[in-house]
């Protein structure tokens, strides 16, 4: 079977789309060069944010490929992209709980998409048996099977096919944990009138390191305005709206879209006056956000 797509958004489009201007675009930052590509012109979602076959099957065993990964991506994406609409048309009073619900699971997807969480996903693949995954084997009766050798295939011919399905799969075994602490989702909107800004990274966290999305809090801007605070949320200041967009443009790690090439100089020379580091500002953004426990 032959694949139809080749570039596969880690960062959705319907997501990217949140955060342009008036006419769809927005300019990109290169982190890496430090510098706007191509002195700051307008590019759309479809152009950034997505790397070549990420979620192409290939089995090396038959040399067969096919991109259905792909296509259980984009017809969730299509699913929360309709939620998205809906906040975007009736604001947040349109949402019902199964709406928040699916945001979140939503967020745990995209967690383990984007690339930064790569290894940490290769890591989990390396050091958890199958059956600790959610997985198991079955044979043609339908009867449990403790089968080495196939799942010893699967973690080292198949590995790169293997990852990716994990990649998809993970988020919904992991989304149990919403039961084992109860961590409330609050939508605040501002209505400070800033520019839009989106990353490689939007997910933001306290500690990376040890972070488990159905867990622990997270701050998750939905669009311009609207951000979705996952945790005990103390009374927020509108001003900090600008510790949240400097957060997103440092955790990137190759690009940052923005509206306002002025604004991310700006965002800088506050970080660089108050916070100097990453971790002084999570450790501020978070204390002034969540009661932490």
């Amino acid at each position: 079977m032959s694949y139809d797509s080749r570039r596969h958004h880690y960062i959705p489009q319907f997501y990217l789309n949140e955060f342009t201007n008036e006419s769809g675009s927005f300019k990109i930052y290169d982190i890496e060069n430090n510098r706007f590509i191509k002195n700051g012109k307008d590019f759309y979602p479809q152009s950034y944010f997505f790397e070549e076959h990420a979620n192409t099957f290939t089995i090396k065993e038959t040399q067969e490929t096919n991109d259905e990964l792909e296509q259980w991506y984009s017809e969730i994406d299509n699913s929360i992209g309709k939620i998205f609409t809906k906040i975007r048309t009736l604001g947040r009073q349109g949402l019902i709980d199964l709406d928040i619900a699916k945001i979140e699971y939503f967020i745990g997807l995209l967690y383990w998409r984007i690339p930064v969480n790569y290894d940490r996903l290769c890591e989990l693949v390396k050091t958890k048996q199958i059956k600790e995954l959610g997985l198991v084997i079955k044979n043609e009766n339908g009867e449990i099977q403790s089968n080495t050798e196939i799942e010893n295939k699967l973690k080292t011919y198949e590995i790169d096919l293997f990852t990716k399905f994990i990649k998809f799969y993970y988020p919904s075994i992991g989304y149990y944990e919403i039961t084992m602490k109860h961590v409330e989702a609050n939508l605040i909107t501002f209505t400070n009138g800033l520019p839009s800004i989106c990353s490689d990274n939007p997910i933001l966290v306290l500690n990376p390191e040890d972070f488990r999305v159905y867990k622990h809090e997270y701050i998750f801007p939905l669009n311009n305005k609207l951000v979705f605070f996952r945790g005990n949320v103390k009374p927020i200041l509108q001003t900090i709206k600008i510790e949240i967009d400097i957060l997103t443009m440092k955790q990137a790690t190759k690009y940052v879209s923005c509206t306002d090439m002025s604004y991310l100089e700006m965002l800088e020379n506050v970080f660089q006056q108050r916070y100097r580091t990453v971790e002084r500002l999570r450790d501020y953004l978070f204390n002034e956000v969540f009661y932490l426990t």
